[in-house]
């Protein structure tokens, strides 16, 4: 037999109650909970972050060889090293390694933020009381953010840190002073983008698995057919001006996409090699030029505007009589 609960005194309260405008943060504090308390949000946490942990060890063994008397009296290899290393493209570097990983986490944390709901019909318990549509929406939307920023920016937090803890007699600060105020507008934005669409597509459906198969099908094959643009407009030395930029700005034409570029502009940045050394001889697209500015906020404006509008009209108090 269940037992009941055990305090009843709030049948008799009477005191003041909370503020409704916000009641959306019992929504949202119940979205953060829920993603934290899995196991699998730290462990994607952590698989994102590989190419800091793999530029550390690689910076470490390149100063044990320095200071080892590996260069044999010739230059040392450190040195050599810091001077190719841009910091703020190892951020943009750990924003395009990363972006998976945060697809992943997104659909982890959001394809049944909505779809859940949609399935049991809780939208009728949760507007029947003191509570808005947009109360709603925000705090489910709210619930998708938080976490996903903390995944986000925490790796990139504890690299900066170590760098700077590290280099800063090396020139760290001189480069960029501005770069852990670029790292706090990039990752809320890109954390932004993923929770807006992840909401807009889970309001469409009624399985979350539906929403994590649409979700990443769009991510998916829009990333596939932006990269092979992106390789174009570099293979292709001889094609005509126009052709390159037209196949340049199409390498931004997806989710990770268009985060990446907004990173490159938020960060000033076209980037530049992997671990400051060029990879082979092959194609690098961390080197196509930044997008425009407008490119950028047409493309996450106008997704971000679809998802929101989709989920403000899906998001309503309907009984299904069965």
């Amino acid at each position: 037999m269940a037992e009941g609960i055990a305090d009843l005194s709030y049948r008799h309260y009477s005191g003041a109650l909370g503020d409704p405008k916000k009641r959306w943060r019992v929504i949202a504090a119940q979205g953060l909970r829920d993603a934290l308390s899995k196991k699998a949000f730290w462990f994607i946490t952590l698989l994102s972050s590989w190419y800091y942990a793999a530029l550390i060890i690689y910076m470490y063994v390149t100063e044990q060889i320095g200071l080892g008397g590996g260069a044999a009296g010739g230059p040392n290899p450190m040195e050599e090293l810091l001077g190719r290393i841009v910091w703020k493209d190892q951020i943009l570097h750990g924003v395009g390694t990363g972006n998976l990983m945060w697809m992943v986490l997104t659909l982890i944390i959001g394809a049944g933020v909505i779809a859940n709901d949609n399935r049991s019909n809780s939208l009728l318990i949760y507007l029947s009381r003191p509570c808005t549509k947009f109360d709603y929406i925000r705090g489910k939307w709210m619930g998708v953010f938080m976490p996903l920023l903390l995944a986000m920016i925490l790796p990139s937090l504890m690299f900066f840190a170590y760098a700077a803890l590290s280099y800063q007699d090396q020139g760290f600060f001189k480069q960029d002073p501005w770069l852990i105020l670029r790292i706090f507008a990039v990752f809320p934005l890109a954390a932004a983008f993923h929770s807006t669409l992840i909401v807009g597509v889970s309001s469409l459906v009624k399985q979350p698995k539906f929403a994590s198969a649409i979700y990443a099908g769009i991510y998916l094959l829009s990333s596939f057919a932006a990269k092979m643009l992106g390789v174009v407009s570099i293979e292709v030395d001889e094609a005509p001006p126009a052709m390159q930029r037209f196949a340049e700005a199409a390498s931004y034409c997806s989710i990770d996409g268009l985060i990446k570029g907004m990173s490159k502009l938020v960060l000033g940045t076209d980037g530049s090699p992997m671990f400051g050394v060029k990879m082979g001889d092959g194609p690098d697209p961390s080197l196509i030029p930044a997008p425009t500015p407008l490119l950028v906020i047409v493309g996450i404006g106008g997704l971000a505007g679809l998802a929101f509008f989709a989920a403000w009209n899906r998001v309503r108090a309907v009984e299904v009589v069965k």
